[in-house]
C-alpha cells in the first residue's frame, strides 16, 4: 500500500511538472526594463546573462532593489525563505520546472535531486554544467529559484558571514505554506514606499509552530520546545526513500506510526 501511494504521488508530481513546462518564459524572458537609469543597475549585457544568453537594511537596500526591479519587475517583495547555496547547475532553470526530489540526505531533514534526474528533466550535463561560484568579500551572487543549487563547507580557517536574501513578485505564492507572507519592499504604485516597522514586526513575530501546523493540516501532540527534530510539508511533497529521526517524527505527527 505504501508503494502504491508513493507511486500515485510521484505520478501527480510529474503531471504537475509537465503542466509547468508550458510556461518557462518567466525564467527566459526579462520583464520590461525601467527607463530611468538608477545606481546599482546591471548593464543590458549583464541582464541577458540571467535570461537569454545586514539584514533588514541590506534586504531593502536601494541598489539591490534596483537590480531586482530589472529581474523581477516593479513590484518587489522579500521572500520568507533563505539559505546559502554557492554551488549551482548552469542552465538548470531554462525549462522553468523543478526536477523530482527524494528525501532525505543522511541524518538531515533535506531533500535532494539526483544527478540523473537533473539530466533527464532539466536537460543539463552535470559533468560540464556544475559551477562552484567563488564569492569574494562584499560580493553578490544572483540566482533564481529554479536553478539547482547546494551548499558547500567552509574549508578555510576563518569564519565567513553571508546572507541569503530572496525577492519575488508579491502577487505570487511565497512557497512557505502560509507560515509567513512576503514583505512588500517596493511598488510602482508608490515610488516613496518604505517598509513600515509594523510589517517587520509582523514578519519576524510570526508563530512558526501554530501557523505551520494550520497551513499543513498536520495533527499531533503538543510540540516539545526542546525537540531537535525538524520536519514539515517539504518532506510530504516528495517520496521519502531514506528514513531517519526527522522523518520518523513526521510520520509520528501524521499518525502513521
Amino acid at each position: 500500500m505504501e508503494m502504491q501511494d508513493r507511486g500515485r504521488k510521484v505520478k501527480w508530481v510529474r503531471e504537475t511538472v509537465t503542466t509547468m513546462e508550458a510556461c518557462p518564459e518567466v525564467y527566459t524572458t526579462p520583464p520590461v526594463q525601467p527607463k530611468e537609469h538608477k545606481p546599482g543597475q546591471l548593464t543590458r549585457e549583464q541582464v541577458k546573462q540571467f535570461f537569454d544568453e545586514a539584514y533588514c537594511d541590506l534586504w531593502v537596500n536601494d541598489r539591490l532593489l534596483n537590480v531586482m526591479e530589472q529581474l523581477v519587475g516593479p513590484e518587489i517583495a522579500g521572500n520568507p525563505l533563505w539559505n546559502l547555496r554557492p554551488k549551482v547547475v548552469r542552465g538548470g532553470h531554462r525549462k522553468g520546472v523543478t526536477a523530482d526530489h527524494v528525501g532525505v540526505v543522511g541524518g538531515t531533514w533535506y531533500v535532494e535531486v539526483l544527478e540523473e534526474e537533473m539530466e533527464r528533466t532539466l536537460g543539463v550535463n552535470v559533468k560540464t554544467d556544475v559551477v562552484t561560484c567563488e564569492v569574494p568579500y562584499g560580493g553578490v551572487l544572483f540566482i533564481n529559484n529554479a536553478i539547482p543549487h547546494r551548499s558547500l563547507p567552509n574549508k578555510t580557517d576563518q569564519i565567513r558571514w553571508s546572507l541569503d536574501l530572496r525577492w519575488q513578485d508579491p502577487d505570487k505564492p511565497s512557497g512557505f505554506w502560509g507560515k509567513r507572507r512576503p514583505v512588500l519592499m517596493r511598488t510602482a504604485k508608490d515610488p516613496t514606499y518604505k517598509v513600515p516597522q509594523s510589517e517587520w514586526d509582523k514578519f519576524f513575530n510570526a508563530d512558526r509552530g501554530s501557523e505551520l501546523e494550520m497551513s499543513t493540516g498536520l495533527s499531533g501532540k503538543e510540540v516539545d520546545e526542546f525537540d531537535t527534530t525538524v520536519h514539515g510539508p517539504w518532506l510530504t511533497r516528495w517520496p521519502i526513500v531514506r528514513h531517519n529521526r526527522h522523518t520518523r517524527a513526521l510520520l509520528l505527527q501524521q499518525g502513521n506510526v
